[in-house]
């Protein structure tokens, strides 16, 4: 039931996909599936130091070398790894060329590595399992245990056998690059028995930021588990390549630190297992449950989710669902502070087995590798990430974490990685937040949430856009909302790079006045107290949006208007998607045929197979490809690029212009089947069992659609998972 895959393919076009372990934290671990390291954020463990921010890449990777018949004349020196070197255009050394096969099951990624002997044999085969292990509550002393990497190898061989593991370090933040000329000032090495800790030397405090531990077994068929022979002898590793960020035009280059090598040995024909082991804090910090246990835990969790949706579709469709499912597992985290403050005792989440602390507020991951949880992209997933798939309680706690932190009407836009305090740049994430409000309430008909924290916020947020709050967000006369100035970047297309903005959408944007029309219904729905007055702004602002927003001769709607130099509205020419929200959702100010019109115009001039269009390809400001420096991809963001999370509302509006008859069902799965299916057959460039967060506007059969920007999105995945279940009635 759940997914699995598994890749045979070329060296180079193993290089082109990567793969990402989640540990409900924000920590994770990334790589590609040739095993070599391609990016910054590429790493076997990278934690959250302050969750779900606060990252830093503690274990990088592990030089790893195979010796067979160790000391006798015919000894032989595998390497196993390889990496990319300035100076060197291969991988060097060269033991991805042996990779004969990469796989990923939920919560693991493995490698084979055959080790050709004499003509058409095998001298010996070694596969490489890793996992994380996600922070418990059974720390000493009743506190809570880090969570951990664990990397298996297991060898087999009719030879003697060694394995030379040599792990490389970086502890540092997982956006910045060690330079360091030398690196023994920058890290010291301390033992116990057989535990090695490295530490950052300018770490007196001892903060989690700034070790790593590290410890390794080896066993057999024959042999019980013992510790591993270690030998401190240190290594700068100089001169990494990341080409991932070369393409970027970002620094590529990196130094890493090795404290010294664990060797393992296996007599002839025995199997040799040796797991190495990764984890931050104390030495007694170190998690007691093994792979299996967690492996099993975290299956059982995955398939109490998969099945129930599982057995309300087709057959035929069943693969998808466990796959987005399973994908959408991975953006699920615990936030352990609210704005620097810890979060409030009882929050009323549920916590997977192995979380650090039920009182941990629930959040959503943006996307991985670089962005932490932010309003807009947590209240838009929500729905698909948790309401979809049953996930009730870590929806309120959700909920709840944000409303915390509701000021002057507004919900953070995103969080600081370093402080992880709260940013308020944003003018529809308190929409998103009444809208994602009253799907969990429909869900559960939980009237506690309204009466409470959650419900105060919706009614605070609605008060404070009526009379006027922070970034000139405001009703009008008319009843629409108007937001921000020429310098500001408050919805969702909020590119700017070096003091340009690259769509300046201030004024009145369309998606934010179909959202205040749609939150104002929504909550008159829920609250009889205050529906009469509701229902009258609503009906005031929805009629003033049809009379601005309407035009007529493209039977679609304005992107944006725009006061200019006398205060009158401009209306922007620009044909962009954002209008799809006023056609998807439940409560829009459009007719159906005017729902029908907004279909009709994406479908012909913005949608692509992998994602919608942020600009139609007429327009002069049109970039059909992502690529390029910072600055490039910055300006194509929202000027072409194509975005698989509008494939929801496309399709939804789809259903709703049909109203869901079996006709506009079909349709709207036939246009998320293309980016759906790409989590079952990962597409070069993208990662395994993910969807990516944006794709290439232009596809030709030379050059076709690539992914680009976050390798797995949260809103990608969501959107597409609630429209799916939504088109099949569910």
């Amino acid at each position: 039931m759940l997914p699995t895959h598994a890749l045979s393919l070329a060296l180079d076009e193993l290089l082109q996909r990567e793969w990402l372990l989640a540990d409900g934290t924000g920590g994770f671990a990334m790589g590609s599936a040739a095993a070599i390291p391609t990016r910054r954020y590429h790493a076997w463990q990278i934690v959250a130091t302050d969750p779900p921010v606060g990252r830093v890449v503690m274990l990088h990777s592990a030089s790893e070398q195979l010796v067979l018949s160790p000391g006798r004349p015919n000894e032989r020196r595998i390497d196993l790894s390889s990496f990319l070197f300035h100076g060197l255009g291969e991988p060097h050394p060269g033991g991805a060329s042996l990779i004969t096969r990469f796989e990923q099951e939920p919560g693991l990624v493995r490698w084979t590595i055959d080790v050709p002997g004499a003509p058409g044999t095998k001298a010996a085969r070694v596969t490489r399992e890793l996992t994380l292990i996600p922070p418990s509550t059974d720390g000493p002393r009743g506190g809570s245990r880090a969570g951990a990497c664990r990397v298996r190898y297991s060898v087999s061989s009719k030879e003697a056998v060694r394995l030379v593991v040599r792990p490389l370090v970086a502890l540092r933040d997982f956006h910045e690059l060690v330079r360091d000329a030398d690196l023994g000032d920058r890290y010291c090495t301390t033992r116990q028995g057989d535990l090695v800790r490295v530490e950052l030397a300018s770490n007196t405090a001892g903060n989690l930021a700034g070790r790593v531990n590290l410890a390794c077994s080896a066993g057999s068929c024959s042999a019980p588990p013992s510790p591993a022979a270690f030998a401190a002898e240190p290594q700068a590793w100089r001169n990494f390549r990341y080409p991932h960020e070369s393409l970027r035009h970002q620094e590529d280059r990196e130094n890493l630190y090795s404290p010294g090598a664990f060797t393992s040995d296996a007599p002839p024909g025995a199997e040799l297992v040796v797991e190495l082991e990764s984890w931050p804090g104390a030495f007694e910090d170190r998690p007691r449950v093994t792979i299996e246990e967690s492996l099993k835990t975290r299956r059982a969790q995955l398939a109490g989710l998969v099945s129930p949706l599982a057995e309300r579709v087709p057959e035929s469709e069943r693969d998808v669902i466990a796959s987005l499912v399973c994908a959408a597992d991975q953006f699920v985290v615990r936030r352990g502070k609210v704005d620097g403050a810890p979060a409030h005792a009882g929050s009323p989440i549920s916590t997977p087995p192995g979380a650090a602390s039920e009182s941990l507020h629930a959040s959503i991951i943006a996307g991985y590798p670089w962005f932490s949880d932010w309003g807009r992209d947590t209240m838009i997933s929500l729905p698909g990430l948790l309401l979809a798939t049953g996930r009730t309680r870590e929806a309120r706690g959700a909920l709840e974490a944000f409303a915390s932190l509701c000021r002057d009407g507004l919900i953070p836009n995103c969080f600081d990685n370093a402080t992880g305090h709260a940013e308020y740049n944003t003018v529809d994430a308190s929409l998103w937040f009444i809208h994602a409000l009253d799907a969990y309430l429909g869900a559960t008909d939980d009237r506690d949430a309204l009466r409470g924290r959650c419900g105060r916020a919706a009614h605070e947020i609605i008060d404070a856009y009526r009379a006027g709050t922070r970034f000139s967000i405001a009703m009008q006369n008319d009843g629409l909302i108007a937001a921000g100035s020429p310098d500001t970047q408050l919805t969702w297309m909020d590119a700017r790079r070096d003091g340009i903005v690259f769509t300046p959408r201030f004024g009145k944007p369309v998606e934010i006045n179909a959202l205040w029309v749609h939150a104002l219904r929504c909550l008159a729905r829920r609250d009889a107290t205050r529906a009469k007055e509701l229902i009258a702004l609503a009906d005031r602002a929805a009629a003033s949006f049809v009379d601005q927003f309407w035009n007529p001769r493209s039977e679609s709607l304005i992107d944006v208007l725009s006061p200019d130099a006398s205060g009158a509205w401009r209306a922007s020419g620009e044909t962009r998607p954002n209008q799809l929200f006023a056609a998807s959702l439940e409560f829009s100010p459009l007719s159906v045929a005017q729902r029908a019109g907004v279909v009709k115009r994406v479908l012909s001039l913005l949608a692509t197979p992998m994602g919608v269009r942020t600009l139609a390809p007429s327009d002069p400001g049109y970039q059909g490809r992502y690529q390029g420096s910072l600055f490039e991809r910055d300006r194509a963001y929202h000027n072409g690029t194509a975005w698989p999370f509008l494939l929801g509302p496309l399709a939804e509006a789809i259903l709703r212009a049909g109203a869901f008859s079996p006709e506009s069902r079909k349709s709207a799965i036939g246009v998320l089947t293309p980016a759906a299916k790409s989590l079952i057959a990962p597409l070069a460039g993208g990662c395994v069992g993910q969807i990516a967060e944006v794709f290439d506007g232009d596809s030709t059969s030379a050059e076709p659609q690539r992914p680009g920007g976050c390798v797995a999105q949260a809103w990608s995945v969501a959107e597409i998972l609630r429209v799916w279940l939504l088109a099949q009635g569910k």
